[in-house]
């Protein structure tokens, strides 16, 4: 999924927008240039990953990340002093 693809599942779960903004890399590297460099590379190769093989040789089905959503409490946790 794309990080916007993300934000959408999400903001369907909590009940409100959730929108992604991207931070142009000149921005990130100014802060870290080892973060900007593995962004760049997420960008630029990524990984990647025969699920559907790794599915079968494990006997384990991949739970999608809008079904993984719903298991979760999204209510904000009580406020502690």
């Amino acid at each position: 999924m794309t990080i916007p693809e993300v934000a959408k599942v999400l903001g369907r779960a909590v009940g409100h927008e959730v929108r992604f903004v991207q931070v142009p890399i000149e921005e990130v590297r100014k802060v870290s240039e080892d973060y900007a460099i593995m962004l760049e590379w997420f960008d630029c190769v990524g990984y990647s990953a025969d699920i559907a093989t790794r599915s079968t040789e494990s006997n384990i089905r991949p739970t999608t990340f809008a079904d993984w959503t719903t298991t979760v409490s999204w209510q904000p946790a009580p406020a502690t002093r």
